[in-house]
């Protein structure tokens, strides 16, 4: 995104959130935060990244999906 963009965004008017990358290496995806992720979706936005995360669970090559999985290489990658 280039900067006039984001200045753009920025004055939008529409809510924005930063979240510092490094920050999203710490929430780890388990069971209890997908069950918990599946019954809070009251916006398009996190339908959106739910059934996105449910795919990429429910196509994952072994059962070690839970294990290796980070929010930070689900939503930014």
């Amino acid at each position: 995104m280039t900067h006039l963009l984001l200045i753009q965004v920025f004055h939008s008017g529409i809510p924005v959130t930063l979240v510092p990358l490094d920050a999203t290496n710490t929430i780890p995806i388990n069971g209890n935060f997908f069950e918990a992720f599946e019954q809070n979706q009251h916006t398009y936005e996190a339908q959106y990244c739910f059934q996105s995360l449910k795919m990429a669970r429910d196509t994952w090559f072994d059962d070690q999906f839970y294990t290796v999985m980070l929010v930070s290489r689900t939503f930014t990658n």
